[in-house]
């Protein structure tokens, strides 16, 4: 999971920006699923009718299906993006923060990373 939150929302727009681009979440497998929470499934939510597409190095943009109940997050939401690739991702980071329930129970450093690592 990767962690981001909404940094610019418009009200006339089917779309948010989300502070996570390329050097958060690699696409090279395809976009990842969004999710407002960690406990919904995308496809049993609203969260199933969002769309993440890379904007660059540091920003996203999370899309609405146009679907007339789909709910775009709203400024200063926090999103959850399910990469489809792991391994590139992980690479991206330079720590995983594990979290249950809500509560970061550990952090953990990785060390492979990087090119050539």
């Amino acid at each position: 999971w990767v962690m981001t939150t909404v940094i610019s929302a418009h009200p006339s727009n089917d779309w948010v920006v989300v502070d996570a681009g390329a050097k958060a979440v690699s696409t090279d497998c395809g976009p990842p699923q969004v999710y407002h929470d960690l406990q919904a499934e995308p496809a049993s939510s609203s969260d199933s009718q969002l769309t993440y597409t890379c904007a660059g190095d540091e920003h996203g943009i999370v899309r609405s299906s146009g679907a007339s109940d789909a709910k775009l997050p709203r400024l200063g939401d926090t999103l959850y993006l399910r990469p489809g690739h792991v391994d590139p991702t992980t690479n991206l980071h330079t720590y995983w923060f594990l979290e249950r329930d809500g509560i970061i129970e550990d952090v953990c450093e990785v060390n492979a990373r990087g090119p050539g690592s």
